[in-house]
């Protein structure tokens, strides 16, 4: 007889605190914008809009799995793979299907050369993407030629952004098969919980209390319902929403239902022990940048139907809080070389230092907040999730040596207004 368990509040609130986060502020902007971002319009273009992020998300939590670590060239390969569309179809005239099957290869040709040198030449992830970053943003300018290049091809377009209607159930002001699709996925959400709780308890496992499980599943399918119905108000679902549904639905079945998605788990949990077990990390390494390019490429094909343009810069707003600063209007310098570490921080009002560090067969990463004081340099460490100040000394470089670093990046940003919007490389620095 299993033992049932008691509902605990805090722990459930603990386990559910970004989504819980994520429904407050979801309900804070609503109140705010009077109710403007429940129209059927707004949550309808929501899908269409950011459709693309959801994919690379997927992409980027296997890297993620790995270690933590990240792809920092997918906004690059959004823009090469995207040209490389554009041009194609507009200035070649190509199939825009065949156009489609050669953006995808080049993606995943993307992801082969650097899970290449990350899974098995072992360079670190944060630096063989960041070359990727500015190698393949270079890439996609040439193939552009510096211009913008629209799309215009009705059937490729078509291919990602447009809405499904069922002749003779959508013809009228309502599109019912959007409210159906997603009554039948509530249906399915709630049916397969019960037949979860039902095998788990056949074979004596633990699992949560019911009211946990009905609550959160309740919640899930009421969303859902909610969802449809909003949008069998405007146009009913979009292919896009197909698109990141299925993308979804496929590695969620890889990551949990699989033998080779738990060994990404294996590999970010303990990666010596996982080799010792006779698991191929390197392999494990590749697959996940392979997979990550592959997924870029179909972001970039994403980004260039729902555009209908692109140019040099399309997926500039991939590239992490350099460019965010940058857009503001701030100088943003950075820096690879350890030996320029010391003056590049001295001479900003504030820096980011990124590292890894090896101890052993235990691998870390740091991200720093840093900020230079009479007193030497002091920061915020992200990775030890301090409460206060940590003191890294009068030299980052010293610092670094001692800590047996790899792979380290320190991006330097000035409060001044950035004087010119130019791109110039020097001495293993980059103002962007």
């Amino acid at each position: 007889m299993t033992e049932k368990k008691k509902v605990n509040v805090s722990e459930f609130l603990t386990k559910y605190a970004m989504v819980i986060a994520l429904v407050v502020v979801f309900i804070l902007f609503a109140i705010l914008t009077e109710g403007r971002l429940l129209n059927a319009p707004n949550m309808s273009n929501l899908m269409l809009q950011n459709g693309y992020v959801l994919v690379m998300a997927c992409g980027m939590l296997l890297c993620i799995l790995t270690g933590g670590n990240i792809d920092l060239s997918v906004g690059s390969v959004i823009c090469m793979v995207g040209g490389i569309a554009a041009v194609l179809i507009t200035n070649a005239g190509v199939n825009p299907y065949l156009t489609i099957v050669i953006c995808l290869v080049a993606g995943l040709l993307v992801g082969i050369w650097q899970g290449y040198w990350i899974g098995y030449v072992r360079i670190p992830p944060f630096i063989t993407t960041l070359g990727g970053m500015f190698i393949f943003r270079g890439i996609g300018r040439i193939i552009l030629g510096n211009k913008t290049v629209p799309i215009q091809d009705g059937r490729f377009l078509n291919f990602f952004t447009q809405y499904i209607h069922i002749p003779g159930l959508d013809d009228g002001g309502v599109i019912w098969s959007a409210l159906i699709i997603g009554i039948v996925v509530a249906v399915l959400i709630v049916l397969n919980m019960l037949k979860t709780r039902a095998e788990r308890a056949k074979h004596g496992y633990r699992q949560n209390s019911f009211l946990s499980d009905i609550l959160r599943t309740v919640v899930i399918a009421a969303l859902i319902v909610v969802y449809s119905y909003l949008l069998s108000q405007y146009r009913g679902v979009s292919v896009m929403l197909i698109w990141v549904v299925a993308i979804c639905l496929i590695y969620n079945f890889i990551t949990s239902k699989t033998a080779f998605g738990r060994y990404f788990y294996a590999v970010g949990g303990n990666e010596k022990a996982t080799q010792l077990s006779g698991i191929n990390t390197n392999k494990i390494y590749f697959t996940a940048y392979a997979n990550m390019g592959l997924l870029a490429g179909l972001s970039g094909l994403l980004v260039a139907a729902r555009v209908g343009s692109v140019n040099g810069n399309t997926g500039t707003s991939f590239w992490g809080p350099a460019v965010c600063f940058r857009k503001w209007g701030f100088p943003v310098k950075i820096v690879v070389d350890t030996k320029r570490f010391d003056e590049a921080a001295k001479n900003a009002d504030a820096c980011i230092l990124f590292y890894h560090w090896r101890n052993k067969y235990r691998f870390g990463a740091h991200f720093v907040a840093l900020r230079n004081t009479a007193g030497g340099f002091v920061g915020y460490n992200t990775y030890r999730n301090s409460t206060g100040v940590d003191n890294y000394g009068g030299s980052l470089a010293d610092f670094l040596r001692k800590r047996k670093y790899f792979g380290a990046v320190l991006i330097a940003i000035n409060r001044k207004p950035a004087e010119s919007p130019c791109q110039n490389v020097e001495n293993g620095s980059e103002n962007l």
